[in-house]
């Protein structure tokens, strides 16, 4: 679900606000597999897979990668390039996207930033997130329904 520009810039500040600990990352990764929420109102079901090396994420109508380790910092938090594609939108583009979130026993919270950046590479997005979708309340185990999206 989009959220508003307001609503993105105060998210954004709050999570980076975290994410950028001066303790840095600590080694330590999210537990590996199927992270998930079903659907709700005006909430769309929502699924990360987290690998050994890196992570797939799916809405409804989108899906995205990770593609290093979710690696933590001492609070527990990431904030990590990725892309997301809209594929309502079959022959949508792939853009690039910040996936920032942090992790408390088995719940992940998760917000996804799409960026509005047309040079920037794939692997190290810079620019502003023009488009958010979370947070999500995500449970490790847990695999959601999808609709079919059109």
């Amino acid at each position: 679900m989009p959220l508003s520009r307001l609503t993105i810039s105060c998210l954004t500040i709050s999570i980076l606000a975290c994410t950028n600990s001066v303790t840095g990352p600590t080694g330590k990764t999210a537990p590996l597999g199927i992270w998930g929420a079903n659907a709700s109102p005006g909430v769309s079901a929502s699924m990360l897979v987290v690998g050994a090396t890196g992570a797939t994420f799916q809405l409804d109508c989108a899906r995205g990668s990770i593609g290093q380790p979710l690696v933590l910092d001492a609070s527990g938090h990431f904030d990590l390039p990725g892309n997301i594609v809209n594929t309502s939108n079959l022959s949508g583009p792939s853009h690039a996207a910040r996936y920032m979130g942090s992790l408390t026993g088995n719940t992940m919270t998760l917000i996804v930033g799409e960026i509005d950046c047309e040079s920037c590479p794939q692997d190290s997005p810079e620019g502003e997130a023009t488009e958010l979708f979370g947070p999500f309340n995500l449970q490790l185990g847990v695999k959601p329904a999808f609709h079919v999206c059109g």
